[in-house]
């Protein structure tokens, strides 16, 4: 049992790492119900329950979301949804040491979809001696709709993230937790919100380091078509302040906006000009990323696109860069690896801090043909140790068991120091003029990690001319 400031909690041990036990704190609330009179409206502190013992040994039930197939893969069986989501579970290793570093993971699911619980935090928790929290927040319409001549101010979604956050600062010291060592961790969609709130003063000393995993607040689709980016000469005329592209008066997204609360200005300008806070910054990238975001209009001003890309990939096809189909290594390049990328050009000229990591192990029972590689979301399962324990959707073997020990060890040790060393692996910080990549590998009998240059070329070099044409300033 742990106190909090409003009200005790109850959870439950589970032991899946040889002696280690995890104290589990499930669907611990760190806001009021987002319902009634608070839908639609930034959240609020929860109330206190005092004298009253919360149970928190179940997981909470997600956020309202239309497609559920995220929730179904990641967690077959869970069935539970409903307005009245915003909880966390906190994840305490019970070990002999003090003041332990947290690792609050932001899921994916282009902010949509998805939920905290698509993965346990136990086995990460006890193998890397660190607490692990993982948290709902509002999606789709309930999170991110914005129309403030209707009093909706947009960004709920995010600011949930900032609340969650603040609630952290408060309590996690009642768990054993170091509120000055959090690290945040996002995938995906959470990528890029993780990436925002490095440039939200609402959270500036709420975190001390970020790894951004897949996902960037760059990324074309990312963001409401009504925030300026070098892309775009002009935003459309539709747009009104703070709200996404209007068309015959309906929100045509639910997209991250411009608020002037949460966010004040373009994230490309904000970057550029090094207005981030955040100690050590990480990106991660799966080795190749199937994505479902098509550029429709992506470069509407630039006619001579299509001929050109089209001249490009066959140039690229005489130079055997890849054995992943062309059509979707293009979707890869500008949804995911050319904005992490620039994005990591952009933070290193302002901090040094920089890491690139590219998880480019591929398990033996990897579904599918054999060009497929390391899918997008394939990598976090072996951040959250599932391999160690199995999944119903994945056949893994003992050498993924044994690359995923690695990876929690590699992910624990930037949580808690803020730098790669561990296990015999040394990462090197990012060289934005050789576009250097860490790559982590299973040769010869062991899990390795390498250091290469000029990584994507040269795609990365023709993708920066259109999707950043110019420095954004």
């Amino acid at each position: 049992m742990r106190k909090t400031l409003y009200g005790k909690v109850r959870g439950k041990i589970t032991i899946r790492v040889p002696q280690v036990a995890v104290e589990e704190y499930l669907g611990v609330p760190y806001a009021s119900p987002p319902t009634g009179y608070l839908r639609y409206k930034r959240p609020q502190k929860p109330m206190k329950w005092n004298p009253r013992i919360l149970a928190t040994i179940n997981l909470p039930p997600a956020c309202p979301q239309f497609e559920l197939d995220s929730v179904k893969f990641h967690k077959p069986g869970f069935n539970s949804f409903n307005e009245d989501c915003l909880y966390m579970n906190i994840y305490v290793p019970r070990v002999n040491k003090r003041a332990l570093p947290i690792l609050f993971f932001i899921h994916g699911g282009s902010n949509r979809k998805g939920m905290g619980a698509v993965f346990d935090g136990d086995i990460l928790a006890a193998h890397g001696e660190i607490i692990v929290i993982t948290f709902n927040f509002r999606l789709d319409n309930l999170g991110f709709y914005a129309d403030p001549s209707n009093g909706v101010k947009g960004n709920n979604g995010l600011m949930d993230q900032v609340l969650a956050m603040k609630w952290v600062q408060r309590n996690i010291k009642y768990f054993n937790g170091d509120p000055s060592k959090v690290t945040i961790y996002g995938h995906s969609a959470g990528a890029g919100d993780a990436g925002l709130h490095l440039l939200s003063s609402l959270t500036k000393g709420l975190f001390r380091n970020a790894i951004i995993h897949s996902g960037a607040p760059t990324s074309h689709w990312f963001l409401s078509t009504c925030i300026q980016t070098s892309r775009v000469s002009k935003i459309p005329e539709k747009c009104r302040p703070g709200t996404s592209l209007i068309t015959t008066e309906q929100q045509k997204e639910n997209w991250v906006v411009i608020d002037g609360e949460f966010l004040k200005g373009s994230p490309e300008k904000l970057f550029t000009c090094g207005k981030f806070h955040a100690g050590s910054h990480t990106k991660q990238l799966d080795l190749d990323q199937t994505i479902g975001w098509y550029a429709t209009n992506l470069f509407a001003e630039r006619p001579d696109f299509i001929d050109t890309v089209k001249n490009e990939i066959k140039i690229w096809e005489t130079m055997n860069l890849s054995s992943y189909p062309q059509a979707l290594q293009v979707r890869a390049d500008l949804g995911v690896f050319a904005p992490m990328m620039k994005l990591a050009d952009m933070i290193s000229e302002w901090q040094k801090n920089v890491y690139t990591l590219s998880f480019d192990y591929v398990s033996q029972n990897v579904p599918g043909p054999e060009w497929i590689g390391v899918q997008h979301g394939w990598d976090i399962f072996y951040v959250f140790g599932v391999p160690t324990v199995g999944h119903s959707k994945f056949s893994y073997t003992a050498r993924d068991a044994e690359v995923s020990k690695v990876t929690m060890q590699l992910i624990s040790n930037f949580v808690k120091k803020g730098n790669w060393r561990s296990c015999d692996l040394k990462m090197r910080k990012y060289n934005p003029e050789k576009k250097s990549i860490n790559k982590l590998d299973y040769v010869n009998g062991k899990t390795v990690v390498t250091n290469e240059i000029n990584f994507k070329q040269p795609r990365l070099d023709f993708w920066y001319k259109y999707l950043f044409p110019f420095n954004f300033k």
